[in-house]
């Protein structure tokens, strides 16, 4: 799963964080990975809040990322066939809880 976040952005930040560690814990021995990347403007706001997160996550103040995806709101997540082909866009976490079992 590629998720776009920025931890600026307090829907981001407060309604996801732990949401995405329980995805992790539930999923992670089925396959999913996370791949969390952080459209933050301060480094230093990024480093403080993926001190203890599990997966990857990278910093990407330019944007750049999130254009290559046509990410138009955060937080945005893609998940991400084991062939590298793009099967679902969410924008809420409710949607995304639904189809992961039905795709790992």
């Amino acid at each position: 799963m590629y998720y776009f976040w920025d931890d600026e952005n307090e829907q981001s930040y407060t309604r996801f964080r732990f949401k995405h560690r329980d995805l992790y814990k539930n999923f992670s021995e089925k396959g999913l990975l996370i791949y969390q990347v952080s459209l933050d403007r301060n480094q230093n706001y990024w480093a403080n809040a993926i001190s203890n997160i599990p997966w990857t996550c990278v910093f990407d103040p330019t944007g750049n990322s999130a254009q290559m995806y046509n990410v138009e709101q955060i937080p945005t997540m893609y998940l991400i066939s084991k062939e590298g082909s793009i099967v679902g866009k969410y924008k809420d976490i409710k949607s995304l809880e639904a189809d992961l079992p039905k795709i790992l």
